[in-house]
């Protein structure tokens, strides 16, 4: 066993054991960070009903999250390049945990959204810092592997917390609540074991300086549009003047925002990073990624649930499918990308499979034999596994290592916004779908009964509705639920599109880049020396 170095060779700095020990803690504060965002998928029906909420804040409570995340993540990337990303990343997992006991003891759907907003500022912490820290103390090629376990673990917290959600909420003597406090231990021990095991250089104070005009417009642009998304075509019309009123102060700071990085000295976002073909198509991948990832299993979920009549609980375990998949070729690719390092094939077959997924969903009904619901689902989280850390990867590898936090960062704020947008869009779907659907189904049903406003307003138990209203509303949902995947079939074309465009780069066996930025063959007798006098790990 050999220490990792510092750049410059003097300071040993971690051991093998200390950076395993580092990456379980990275791998655990990923898991629960995902948690946060899937966890209350099933829980939300219940959450709704107890806090007497409405359908439109259903998807608040998950959007809202993903908004912060979104805005703030290019300023953790940012202050990663130039302040200790050991303290930042206990920062973002600290800040996580408080939301996280905030949102546990909510009474209201108000107080519930401002803790979820503290989560969403944690989350983006702890997901950018997290795979900042990986770069910082493992090179590219052996990364694949721990990308595949950051892979298994985003797949378990994906699937697995709609389960565990579900077995919550079934629990008496639990409650909802407890979908919030259960991940607060985990929080903590990957704090300690970060907290114990991470040794990295010390960062000069007097090279701080943080571009807060930039981050202020950047996260103004962005809050702008994610609030028009998620509330335009339910509470006014996509285009009107409360829609302008939105979209255009965005855009307005957005162009400044541009105008501004340009001239600033340290940019928020270096614009270089534009001119990287991996990086452009990385950005489209990130956004599919995102809406695949925070937005299915909110309405997955609830497809189980209102569609089909099942349990949190068992809608949980419905969707093993996804989680078997997205673990097993996320663990898998990451092996054969370290004994390889190549990344290519990952990515492509992954957007083949997942357009294949999506198209199939499109067809969904509350008929449809569960079975092929599962197959789908599967697909799709094989999808999931093969290019979700894989991406990372590809945009790590070539951008300069002045730039590793930011590129990373902008990894992760694209997929936060696929995410975000995606819920907020996939939500605006699926309630116009279902509003015209139920509409016309209620049409068919003879005496009085509720409007499709009123049981979009607040549902309520479906199972206790008389059966002819109980019929209308799960058909409703169930086509309504396939309208949604018209949008990710559409993103998943796109992906593939993007992905055959890419050009491979091997990955660098150096945690540097290397002089002239050529691939680095698999042969080339010098690795093992280049490692060592870059802080490789050995």
């Amino acid at each position: 066993m050999t220490d990792q170095l510092s750049d410059q060779g003097r300071q040993p700095l971690m051991s093998r054991r200390a950076i395993n020990f580092t990456m379980t803690g990275i791998v655990l504060s990923l898991f629960v960070g995902i948690m946060s965002g899937t966890i209350i998928a099933n829980a939300l029906p219940v959450i709704i009903r107890e806090l007497h909420g409405s359908q439109s804040q259903y998807t608040w409570i998950v959007a809202i999250t993903l908004l912060v995340s979104t805005a703030v993540t290019p300023v953790w990337g940012k202050i990663s390049d130039v302040y200790n990303k050991k303290t930042l990343l206990l920062a973002g997992v600290g800040i996580y945990v408080v939301g996280s006991m905030l949102c546990g003891i909510s009474g209201s759907v108000t107080w519930l959204l401002f803790a979820r907003g503290l989560q969403g500022i944690g989350h983006a912490g702890l997901q950018a810092m997290g795979q900042i820290v990986m770069a910082a103390i493992v090179s590219p090629r052996e990364r694949g592997k721990y990308s595949g376990y950051i892979g298994s673990a985003f797949g378990v917290g994906t699937v697995a917390g709609p389960l565990v959600g579900g077995v919550i909420v079934d629990t008496p003597w639990l409650g909802w609540h407890w979908c919030f406090f259960i991940v607060v231990p985990i929080a903590i021990v990957s704090m300690v074991l970060v907290y114990r095991n991470l040794t990295l250089p010390a960062v000069t104070a007097g090279k701080v300086k943080i571009d807060i005009i930039g981050a202020a417009l950047l996260s103004a642009a962005i809050s702008g549009f994610m609030v028009w998304v998620t509330i335009a075509g339910r509470d006014f019309p996509w285009m009107s003047l409360p829609s302008a009123a939105l979209v255009v102060p965005s855009a307005i700071a957005l162009v400044v925002f541009v105008l501004y990085e340009l001239r600033v000295a340290v940019p928020l976002i270096p614009l270089n990073l534009f001119a990287n073909r991996t990086m452009l198509m990385a950005i489209v991948l990130s956004i599919n990624v995102g809406l695949m990832t925070f937005g299915l299993p909110p309405f997955l979920g609830q497809y189980f649930q209102v569609a089909r009549g099942h349990t949190a609980t068992e809608s949980g375990l419905l969707t093993l499918p996804m989680i078997i998949g997205l673990v097993a070729l996320s663990t898998y690719s990451g092996y054969r990308v370290t004994r390889t390092g190549r990344w290519k094939l990952w990515l492509v077959t992954g957007m083949a499979l997942m357009t294949v997924a999506s198209v199939g969903m499109i067809f969904l009904t509350s008929q449809t034999p569960i079975w092929l619901v599962g197959v789908w689902i599967w697909l799709l989280g094989m999808a999931l596994g093969m290019t979700s850390q894989n991406t990372v990867l590809a945009v790590q590898n070539s951008v300069p290592t002045a730039d590793l936090g930011a590129a990373t960062a902008l990894v992760g704020f694209f997929r936060s916004f696929g995410g975000g947008a995606g819920v907020a869009i996939l939500g605006v779907m699926l309630n116009n779908r279902l509003g015209a659907v139920l509409a016309d189904g209620l049409a068919t049903l003879p005496g009085a009964h509720p409007t499709a406003d009123a049981l979009l307003g607040s549902l309520g138990d479906v199972g206790t509705m008389p059966a002819g209203m109980r019929a209308v509303v799960r058909d409703s949902y169930g086509l309504a639920t396939g309208h949604i995947f018209w949008l990710m079939a559409a993103m998943a074309v796109i992906s593939l599109i993007c992905v055959l465009n890419m050009r491979e780069q091997l990955l660098r066996t150096t945690i540097d880049e290397t002089t002239d930025g050529d691939p680095i063959n698999e042969g080339d007798s010098g690795t093992g020396s280049a490692r060592r006098e870059r802080g490789g790990v050995v």
